[in-house]
């Protein structure tokens, strides 16, 4: 048998240590949070809420835990009315943990959210077939393109708006759901098409962005990367030609020179 050199034993040594300190490290994050919300009157003020971020940021595979920490605050910030916070804490349980959606308590918070807050039927509609109803491939392009169709065959007015910014949402939540599925690509390609033609630059850049982010695999990559420098280029011009303009001297314009 083969002895255990000395090294070989404080190599051992060191990394017993090393583990029971993170480990102890963790536990007194974990107690930290633990206690911090039993003495918070407002569980949602900013200080806790930076702690419990803190701790998903640092400790992503304690599932579990940040599960039920996201599920807390989204459900704090719904409460205190801060549909911002609690859109860009919906947002981040998605893209950090995906099929945190399947969990009955969180599928309940964001259906709710964008059902009875942001009164986006369709986009809770859009939810509960994926989630709950478990719509195919066939199922969602089919609604998907419904509504796109529809859009498209509308006049550019208020309410049209408010059913692009719904296709939007809805092609940005698949595309957190199924960040490796094709036609998450599609619907947003579909939702930047419906914000070209409303005229919002800024959402369509950003829809050019996520596609060149998240699914730089799609068959038509090239064509958003070119579309994209495209844009890019024509807001650059117009942005110049709004400053090369000559300022009207609103005082003097229409005065009769003096002889």
């Amino acid at each position: 048998m083969r002895l255990i050199t000395n090294p070989f034993k404080i190599h051992i040594l060191y990394f017993i240590l090393l583990l029971t300190s993170c480990q102890t490290e963790q536990v007194q994050w974990i107690e930290g949070l633990n206690k911090a919300s039993k003495g918070s009157n407002n569980p949602g003020n900013p200080s806790e809420l930076d702690k419990q971020l803190a701790y998903i940021n640092k400790y992503p595979k304690d599932t579990l835990r940040n599960f039920n920490l996201l599920e807390k605050t989204i459900t704090t910030a719904i409460d205190d009315e801060n549909e911002e916070l609690a859109y860009k804490l919906i947002v981040l349980s998605l893209k950090n943990y995906p099929d945190i959606v399947f969990e009955s308590a969180f599928f309940n918070i964001i259906n709710n959210f964008y059902r009875s807050i942001l009164k986006e039927e369709d986009t809770a509609e859009w939810i509960s077939g994926i989630v709950k109803d478990k719509w195919g491939k066939d199922k969602k392009t089919a609604y998907f393109m419904t509504k796109y169709n529809n859009i498209n065959k509308e006049n550019l007015n208020i309410i049209s708006y408010q059913h692009g910014e719904q296709l939007v949402n809805m092609a940005k939540i698949h595309s957190l759901f199924f960040p490796d599925k094709e036609e998450s690509a599609l619907f947003l390609w579909r939702s930047y098409e419906i914000m070209r033609k409303m005229g919002s630059e800024k959402e369509a850049l950003g829809l050019l962005d996520l596609i060149h982010l998240r699914h730089k695999k799609w068959e038509n990559i090239k064509g958003v990367k070119k579309e994209r420098e495209e844009l890019i280029q024509r807001n650059k011009r117009a942005k110049w030609n709004d400053k090369g303009k000559l300022p009207i001297d609103i005082n003097t314009k229409d005065q009769t020179p003096v002889s």
